[in-house]
């Protein structure tokens, strides 16, 4: 993201640059919003792959 900020001529940082110098709220906020659900779907996909790598933590504690 900080690389498309430098020096990129597409991709969503680059985007969201020209939204906010622009002053184009709608196309800033929806750019927000895919980051947002790009964010929560890898956090989930970690969260996944880790609950898979680690099954001593799924063992119920008795």
């Amino acid at each position: 993201m900080v690389a498309e900020f430098v020096g990129a001529n597409q991709g969503l940082g680059y985007v969201l640059l020209r939204g906010t110098s622009t002053l184009d709220i709608e196309l800033t906020f929806a750019v927000l919003v895919v980051l947002t659900v790009i964010g929560i779907v890898i956090n989930y996909a970690v969260e996944f792959s880790e609950w898979l790598m680690t099954p001593w933590q799924r063992r119920t504690r008795r």
